[in-house]
């Protein structure tokens, strides 16, 4: 394997054997040779779901994988990646998405995922 893909998680990526295999972000995050390279490890395709910043990326990831869901959504600062890293967890277990947001706004491609019913908002560095 190139740099692209590091070859110790080559015999992971064998043993998981996926179906599909889905890259966030666009070729600047992830390269296309590196997405090239995941093939090998795959029966079926390798998607990229991705948008033209990362909070376009976070609203597609979400269309592409709760499509038409009705649940609940946690929101995240989209400039402090340890907002979202530490409330993953949670939506995890909840099977719920996390949508970031900037600083003082809500971009137009996040709001147009907002038709979700109930709204987390992770904060995780402010004590309740």
């Amino acid at each position: 394997m190139a740099a692209g893909a590091p070859a110790v998680r080559a015999p992971e990526l064998a043993r998981l054997n996926p179906g599909k295999v889905v890259v966030f972000g666009g070729a600047s995050t992830v390269t296309e040779a590196t997405r090239a390279e995941l093939m090998q490890f795959t029966s079926g395709r390798v998607d990229r779901w991705w948008g033209g910043d990362r909070y376009s990326t976070s609203a597609q990831i979400v269309a592409n994988a709760y499509p038409g869901s009705g649940g609940t959504v946690y929101i995240a600062s989209g400039r402090v990646f340890t907002d979202a890293l530490s409330g993953a967890p949670v939506a995890g277990k909840g099977q719920s998405p996390i949508l970031l947001v900037d600083t003082d706004t809500i971009p137009a491609t996040v709001a147009a995922e907002l038709e979700l019913s109930l709204i987390h908002i992770s904060e995780p560095t402010r004590p309740y």
